[in-house]
């Protein structure tokens, strides 16, 4: 789910698209507007601390019998119900998983690398002095 969540729309709904057309799909709940606390470490022993809430778009659906569900950040309910019909396709191992634990693992391989690039250019801005 986290890869889907990665996902840029446009991708998620054309692969979504090409499932539509050959399996029955049928929306259970949303796509619906939802915040979701985001949280922290807190200080030894207490647990974690809400920070922030941040906007998203959840989706249950059901894909040919078997349920597929998503959370993506922000408003985008086109997004969201498109991945909850890709985790449906992953789920049941239709015939384009292949497809969609790909798109879902470029993702997350675009997040990690974009990631290293904002801590490299951080490290570039330490001094000598910096722990």
């Amino acid at each position: 789910m986290e890869g889907l969540a990665t996902c840029r729309p446009e991708e998620l709904e054309a692969l979504a698209d090409e499932l539509l057309a050959d399996a029955p799909a049928e929306v259970v709940a949303g796509p619906e507007a939802a915040v979701a606390p985001l949280r922290l470490p807190g200080s030894e022993g207490t647990g974690t601390v809400v920070v922030a809430r941040v906007a998203v778009t959840r989706c249950s659906v059901r894909l040919a019998g078997t349920p597929g569900d998503a959370i993506i950040p922000g408003r985008a309910p086109r997004a969201a119900l498109a991945a909850a019909l890709l985790d449906a396709e992953a789920e049941r191992r239709g015939s384009r998983t292949g497809a969609v634990e790909a798109l879902a693992l470029a993702a997350l391989e675009r997040r990690a690398r974009a990631l290293a690039a904002e801590a490299a250019g951080v490290a570039a801005t330490r001094t000598d002095g910096d722990e």
